[in-house]
């Protein structure tokens, strides 16, 4: 193979394999991390996100409390963070395993017998001491203070949004496309390998020759994830959503964030892989120069 055309093939195998290995990174950061349960579970104790769900109703509770008449106290002291974490985390397992096939996606259960027993001791003592009777009105308005503070927990403790995203048929379109990763992973393995295959080929005579080409594209693979990533990272990007919620955030952002800094750490680690394949590289050309010299 002559020179013009050899250099052809490197310059067009090179491309390819830049691609490659960028998309391969991208779906194995996809596959071992954006699609695993446990990726959100530990943003639960990173960034205290029970803590801010608490805070976040004791807050709304004192402020309802000048209008609803029920002191915050009332419903504080029917719940705990311990019990907010373990409905997070629920909420994260059940979205994660509807994501991967479960054929429902599965409602938290918790115990909030607690919290009903509080707001139905508080209405009664109401009741008995401003006069009201005791009827069917009655027992429909504890039954429904009862039912919207349950529902307010939960709601307020779905961090991550994965039962509004189900119940607006988002998750189904991710489920849709969550077994095409591993399958596009193996792709870009396979096809990645082929091509190194192909550098391999090419320089057959001088297999040493073909590290150049290979760390060659693995730094631009890289300096494609870096900088993007970089620059979300350092411009804060995901701050921009306007989400009110402070745990809202607080959990989505740092998944966003959680999933950049992986990319990132794997495009700092291709540059290393690189200007070690190249530091062999200029080693054994040197080592064939002085040999044929010699």
């Amino acid at each position: 193979m002559n020179r013009p055309i050899t250099y052809l093939c490197n310059v067009i195998v090179t491309l390819l394999l830049i691609f490659s290995l960028a998309a391969t990174a991208v779906l194995s950061v996809i596959q071992c991390y954006s699609l695993r349960a446990d990726t959100c579970i530990a943003l639960l104790g990173k960034h205290q996100l029970a803590d801010r769900v608490y805070d976040n109703l004791d807050s709304y509770y004192h402020e309802q409390a000048n209008t609803s008449g029920i002191p915050a106290s009332v419903y504080m002291d029917s719940i705990s963070k311990e019990q907010i974490s373990e409905i997070i985390h629920a909420s994260v397992v059940n979205a994660f395993a509807y994501l991967h096939g479960a054929d429902t996606m599965e409602q938290v259960e918790t115990d909030f017998s607690k919290l009903e027993e509080n707001l139905i001791s508080f209405f009664r003592t109401y009741a008995e001491e401003n006069g009201y009777e005791k009827d069917a009105a009655f027992e429909k308005t504890v039954d429904t203070a009862v039912a919207n503070a349950k529902r307010n927990i939960m709601t307020t403790a779905d961090v991550f949004r994965f039962y509004t995203l189900y119940d607006a048929k988002v998750l189904d379109k991710a489920r849709a496309v969550t077994p095409l990763v591993p399958k596009a992973l193996a792709a870009g393995i396979v096809l990645t390998a082929v091509l190194l295959g192909l550098l391999a080929w090419i320089h057959r005579k001088r297999i040493y020759q073909m590290l150049y080409w290979a760390a060659a594209a693995m730094f631009a693979a890289s300096v494609l994830m870096i900088l993007p990533m970089t620059w979300i990272n350092g411009t804060r990007w995901f701050d921009r959503f306007a989400v009110k919620s402070d745990q809202i955030f607080t959990a989505v952002t740092g998944y966003l964030y959680g999933n950049t800094g992986m990319v990132l750490m794997i495009g700092i680690l291709g540059v290393v892989i690189a200007a070690a394949l190249w530091i062999v590289f200029a080693l054994l050309h040197r080592h064939m120069l002085q040999k044929q010299s010699a």
